[in-house]
């Protein structure tokens, strides 16, 4: 019985949410020609707070102070569903994304992600390694940035493999590593499966900042695991203790490597 309540709100859901969803774009891409940037960000805002709660639900945010709207960060973030994009916006509406390619080639989504300030990487990012570079470089004059190490959403729950992509740009721009762990949207949404579950509380807990002084000092595979570490420590999961040391540099595998 409630399997079929779940599948009936379901249904509702995506329909609500997508036409709130198309309003708001067009609404996003309307402020963004005609009104100052502090609009387009507002609407951004409500719209990520709007999906929310739309399911009935408050996103409960922890450790706020851990935030500085004037910090040098890169947001790292573990990826468990497509919620979590909203979630980020929530509370943090001023940020650069990276992320998949193909994203740009989405009609009308595609103005709104240039007004974001959006890094696409392709495919194959190691052949266009040096735009990405000097696009976040560019790009934490004025944003911060944000992106999910383990490139694609979990299947399980649990952290993946961590891919090295975002230690370049780190470097290079000389940031500090923000790190933020999601709860409960890998059980409202998970990949592999269509229903939405509402009965599920939205966490977001903000770690403490990881300072650029402290990683300069660490090697590639230190960082890594530094990084694992700080989201790992606050994500709600049974035996996550034990998942820390399997993930650690189990795969160093790059997002892309510099030449």
């Amino acid at each position: 019985m409630q399997s079929v309540l779940q599948n009936l709100l379901s249904v509702w859901f995506y329909f609500t949410l997508y036409l709130f969803t198309l309003f708001m774009l067009g609404l996003g891409i309307i402020s963004s020609r005609i009104a100052p940037r502090r609009f387009f960000l507002a609407a951004v805002k409500i719209w990520a707070n709007g999906l929310f709660i739309l399911l009935g639900k408050r996103l409960h945010v922890k450790n706020r102070g851990n935030y500085s709207a004037t910090g040098r960060y890169i947001i790292l973030i573990n990826h468990t569903s497509f919620f979590d994009i909203p979630a980020i916006m929530a509370v943090f509406p001023n940020v650069s994304w990276l992320g998949k390619e193909y994203l740009t080639k989405i009609p009308l989504f595609n103005r709104i992600l240039k007004e974001m300030n959006y890094i696409a990487v392709e495919d194959n990012p190691a052949r266009s390694v040096h735009r990405i570079l000097r696009q976040a470089q560019q790009a934490v004059n004025q944003f911060q940035l944000a992106l999910f190490p383990e490139g694609t959403r979990t299947l399980n729950g649990n952290l993946g493999r961590f891919k090295r992509g975002f230690i370049h740009i780190m470097r290079n721009a000389q940031m500090d590593i923000l790190p933020v762990t999601l709860n409960g949207l890998f059980e409202i949404k998970p990949k592999d499966r269509w229903s939405i579950n509402p009965f599920v509380r939205a966490e977001m807990v903000i770690g403490d900042p990881i300072p650029f002084s402290e990683l300069s000092q660490l090697s590639t595979e230190e960082i890594i695991n530094r990084t694992i570490e700080a989201i790992a420590v606050n994500l709600r999961l049974p035996g996550n203790e034990s998942q820390i040391d399997q993930i650690k540099s189990s795969d160093m595998s790059s997002t892309f490597e510099v030449k």
